[in-house]
């Protein structure tokens, strides 16, 4: 049998395949004859089914093992020598790629071999699965490529070397840092010559990241990583420098440990690091602990990483400073370090030379403030006025501006507001104080003046006094700033107003002394000579008599014995002056002895009137009055002399309205009427003493309130006996002619006082009227006109009539005016209208 080929469908380990073999037989194949196939260990044979072309009939199988007998079922015909087929349907392939042998046998119905022969097989591996990865170091220094080769294999599930690989691959790393080659920029196409297994030079690969790290190789979906590889930091290249403070004050050390960590070229802290250090500083003061002469060595245990005591570095020089850390030509400078003065350790402290005003700035000098390490001092320094508030007289608090001091110089305004002398002003920071002293405040420009009664700001200010005649009363103007300091008695302008007299009028003067020479009342100004706006007035100055030395009495005329008079007493000071503080009594006496009240009330102003009443008819009497209590001689005052006359015996017994016809009584008159009426006074004389008419006076009064508005004609006799005398013992009339009536209405009356005098004198009869009413003036309102024809022919002469009905809202009656005028009523047509006007008014 030879030979024997073996054709697979699918070459693929663990894949269902139809195995077709061919081959040349030399001997026939029995009907009941077997064929037997060895294969090697793994194949499924369990076959779906078996054809062939040139061997008929129908077949059955089994399997032993990894052997596979097909049985002819004896329905078929002998096969004869030559090219015989058998294709086996469904073998499950091996897991196990590669080339093995199938052993192929025929044999008769009793198992005896006809002929034998094998056939080559060879199963290729299933897809890729994994990869594997090998070569790479346990350790590494960082930046140092690999000294051997990575070998990459790749492997179906099977575990079989996929020798048929070509897929591309690269290699990715855990370091971040890493360098390779081959990359997924940069990938490797296996070829097939590298039947799976490619090797890589360890140049390709360099890992620059310290710590555990590994590679990996990846064809885009499917990675194998490698073991981890020990990545070493590489040579000291760098420190790193923290806790170092972003300013500080001199001469404080660090409030935080300073952390020196070693680094290798690719930021690897150098764990390993075991070098020497030490700083210096750009702060020639510097005070390091480990400087060049005292260097610090690194532990291994430190891991590279060493944090000194923040004690051990103070800074000494004001200004932008650094610290460095250095290890041979390694180095690393910190970041600025703002070092700022320590606290203030000494200045100088001064003002410009010269008075200050109150009110007005003046400017406050620091100089050469500095700590005691030399360095220009900046800060702030408080001002102060040691001994008390230095409040200004009107409550003005003086400005203290501290001050600010930078590189060691300042200045600041201050402002007093008290004028006094030797003032000290003191500066201080801290513990450290200064001082300028014998600063002298002067008073600032005219801004008020005070009139006290006393020089040099001494005394009260004046306010409203009393004083007496003859007094003398001196004044000064005193002077002061806004602030209420007191300057000087200025000269200034003096006047006054009221009644003082004499009147004041003194220019530029300090002070001035004022004497009245009579009672008055004013006050006196003090005003600046170049500033009208700046002045002060007194209180009212009151000027009073002195006290009283007599009284006077004003005049008094005859009288009538037992009705009252007034009388008017006046208490004088000895130059004449009524002495206005009098406020007693006086006794009143007169020469008949009859005089009652006879005593006064009290005096108000020095003045007092009252009623008295003598009951004796007296020629040339005399009242006399004298103060009460006064010792003797008590102070006194006479009248002039003045005649007593018996009582009258005239009164007015009744008032008659009447018509301008002096007859026809009336009850009513018209709020302004021009129509004249009469008033008709009826007089009695019922004494025996003839009297002659002097004088009449009426008050004309409506509602309660006198109306001043009616003219009255007086007569100059009266009406019977056309004489100016009323006997003794009669009646007569005085008849007036009212020709002007007053414009309001309502209820009025009237008060009528009849003057006469008789040999006893003058005397007065009064009496009222009140039953007269005032009316309201008629008014008239045409409320309709009526037409006896809509309309008129032109020059028509049959009459035709124009009724106009008119109402009266007044209280008066009213009669058509018989003197109208013949335009009382227009048409506005033009001339040449005839009509007739009724004589009176209906209705």
């Amino acid at each position: 049998m030879s030979p024997v080929d073996l054709t697979l469908s699918d070459s693929t380990v663990v894949c269902f395949s139809h195995h077709a073999y061919t081959w040349s037989s030399t001997q026939t194949l029995p009907s009941d004859g077997q064929i037997r196939f060895a294969y090697p260990q793994g194949f499924i044979l369990n076959t779906d089914s078996i054809r062939s072309i040139t061997i008929d009939g129908t077949f059955s199988f089994s399997v032993s093992d990894s052997v596979l007998t097909v049985t002819r079922n004896g329905d078929g015909t002998p096969a004869a020598s030559g090219n015989l087929d058998l294709t086996l349907y469904g073998i499950l392939n091996d897991t196990t790629a590669g080339t093995g042998t199938v052993s192929v046998e025929t044999r008769n119905a009793a198992s005896a071999i006809l002929e034998s022969g094998s056939a080559s097989l060879t199963l290729l591996p299933g897809l890729l699965d994994y990869f594997n990865l090998s070569g790479e170091p346990a350790s590494i220094q960082a930046g140092t490529v690999f000294s051997g080769p990575i070998s990459v294999t790749a492997f179906d599930m099977y575990d079989n070397v996929k020798t048929n690989y070509t897929g591309q691959v690269y290699f990715t790393s855990s370091d971040g840092q890493a360098q390779l080659n081959f990359h997924s920029g940069n990938p490797y196409a296996f070829l097939s010559s590298d039947n799976g297994t490619r090797s890589f030079s360890g140049s390709n690969f360099e890992l620059r990241t310290a710590g555990s790290q590994t590679i990996s190789v990846t064809d885009g979906t499917i990675s194998r990583s490698s073991t981890a590889i020990s990545v070493t930091p590489g040579g000291l290249v760098a420190f790193t420098l923290s806790g170092v403070p972003a300013g500080i004050q001199a001469g404080q050390t660090f409030s935080s440990n300073v952390t020196v960590t070693a680094f290798d070229a690719y930021n690897n802290i150098k764990t390993d690091y075991t070098g020497q250090v030490y700083f210096t500083s750009t702060d020639p003061q510097a005070l390091i602990a480990v400087d060049a002469s005292n260097p610090y060595t690194f532990t291994l245990s430190e891991n590279g990483v060493h944090s000194f005591s923040g004690g051990g570095f103070e800074l000494r020089t004001a200004g932008t400073q650094t610290i460095t850390v250095q290890d041979g030509m390694v180095t690393r400078t910190s970041g600025l370090i703002t070092v700022s003065p320590d606290v203030l350790d000494s200045f100088t402290l001064s003002v410009n030379p010269g008075n200050k005003t109150a009110g007005v700035s003046f400017p406050l000098y620091v100089a050469g403030a500095q700590d005691q390490f030399s360095n220009a001092w900046t800060g702030v320094v408080s001002v102060t006025l040691p001994g008390g508030s230095h409040e200004s007289p009107t409550g003005y608090s003086p400005t203290l501006n501290n001050i600010s001091v930078s590189a060691g110089s300042g200045q600041s305004d201050q402002i007093l507001v008290l004028a006094e002398s030797d003032v000290t002003l003191q500066a201080q920071s801290g513990a450290i104080t200064r001082t300028v002293t014998g600063i002298q405040v002067v008073p600032n420009s005219l801004a008020s003046l005070v009139i006290r009664d006393a020089p040099s700001n001494g005394g009260t200010a004046v306010g409203s006094i009393s004083m007496n005649v003859g007094a003398t009363l001196t004044l000064y103007s005193a002077g002061y700033d806004l602030y209420g300091n007191y300057r000087t008695d200025e000269n200034t302008n003096w006047t006054s107003d009221g009644t003082l007299n004499p009147a004041v009028n003194r220019s530029n003067t300090a002070f001035i002394d004022f004497v009245p020479i009579s009672p008055a009342t004013g006050t006196i100004r003090s005003q600046s000579p170049s500033n009208s706006t700046i002045y002060d007035n007194t209180g009212t100055i009151q000027v009073l008599a002195g006290t009283v030395s007599y009284f006077t009495l004003d005049p008094i005329d005859t009288q009538v014995e037992g009705e009252p008079f007034t009388i008017a007493v006046q208490a004088r000071d000895a130059q004449g002056n009524i002495a206005s503080g009098f406020s007693g009594t006086v006794q009143i006496r007169d020469l008949t002895g009859t005089i009652r009240r006879t005593e006064s009330g009290s005096f108000n102003q020095g003045i007092w009137s009252g009623g008295v009443t003598v009951y004796q008819v007296y020629s040339n009497n005399r009242i006399t009055v004298t103060e009460t209590g006064a010792p003797s001689p008590a102070p006194e005052g006479t009248s002039n002399t003045f005649n007593v006359l018996p009582a009258p015996g005239v009164r007015i017994i009744g008032f008659q309205p009447l018509e301008d016809d002096t007859v026809t009584i009336i009850q009513t008159v018209t709020a302004g009427q021009t129509r004249d009426w009469f008033l008709k006074v009826l007089v009695e004389n019922y004494g025996s003493t003839d009297v002659i008419l002097d004088s009449l006076q009426l008050q004309f009064m409506v509602d309660g309130f006198v109306r001043t508005d009616y003219s009255v004609m007086l007569p100059d006799t009266f009406w019977y006996t056309g004489s100016d005398t009323l006997y003794g013992g009669t009646t007569d009339s005085l008849l007036l002619k009212v020709n002007a009536t007053g414009q309001f209405a309502g209820f009025g009356n009237i008060q009528g006082f009849v003057y006469l005098t008789a040999a006893t004198g003058r005397f007065i009869s009064l009496d009222t009227l009140t039953s007269l009413i005032i009316q309201t003036p008629a008014a008239l309102q045409i409320e309709e006109i009526r037409l006896s024809q809509n309309e008129v022919t032109h020059h028509q002469t049959t009459p035709w009539a124009a009724r106009v009905v008119l109402r009266n809202t007044g209280q008066s009656h009213v009669l058509i005016d018989s003197a109208a005028v013949d335009n009382c009523l227009s048409f506005g047509l033009g001339a040449g209208w005839q009509y007739n006007r009724p004589g009176e008014l209906q209705g």
